[in-house]
């Protein structure tokens, strides 16, 4: 069959251009799925459809980075961005160099710790370091207001990487701390957080 499908985003100039999809053009993909894994944000939020392919193709456009980022990784996902399918690195030299980033980084960060959460009765007070059932004095109050597992289901993200608390804006927290932040501003009752 002639016809293509895919996520307009991902789409090399090639396919855009000619439809012909191969290998390079993978990469090509991949490298907007590196880009979107450090900044946990979309590629071209807001561009219409009819003119992306115009931007990509034609104005060479990619999408925006953050102010920080490795320059080893930056350098490796724009050469998988390469306009030229022939000089974007292959999957073999992508795992080359994404095992040669993570090798300097060194050891891992120790994994994250299980947390209490307990749900306090309307009206009660504020507790700071409240002692745990287990007699650790690690749970804090946070005020973010009636979580029900159900309200994740159907949050939209902050509108920019930068308001999504990504680890490549705000430290090392993730997008949850934004989305906990949104919860504070619009539900009513306390949880605890360890």
């Amino acid at each position: 069959s002639s016809l293509f499908q895919g996520t307009l985003t991902h789409m090399a100039p090639e396919v855009l251009l000619k439809g012909t999809c191969s290998k390079a053009s993978d990469v090509y993909a991949f490298g907007i799925v590196l880009w979107e894994l450090f900044t946990c944000g979309s590629p071209f939020r807001g561009v219409p459809p009819a003119l992306l392919g115009h931007l990509i193709v034609k104005e060479l456009k990619r999408p925006d980075w953050p102010p920080v980022v490795p320059s080893g990784y930056k350098d490796l996902v724009e050469a998988c961005w390469d306009q030229d399918p022939d000089a974007r690195p292959t999957f073999e030299e992508i795992l080359q160099r994404l095992t040669a980033l993570r090798n300097e980084l060194g050891t891992p960060t120790p994994p994250l710790q299980p947390i209490s959460l307990l749900r306090p009765q309307r009206g009660q007070p504020h507790l700071q370091n409240r002692t745990s059932p287990q007699g650790q004095e690690e749970l804090s109050l946070v005020q973010l207001r009636s979580i029900d597992s159900r309200d994740f289901l159907h949050l939209k993200g902050p509108s920019t990487p930068s308001q999504a608390g990504c680890p490549a804006y705000q430290g090392s927290f993730g997008p949850m701390a934004e989305v906990g932040q949104e919860l504070a501003n619009d539900r009513e009752e306390n949880i605890m957080w360890g």
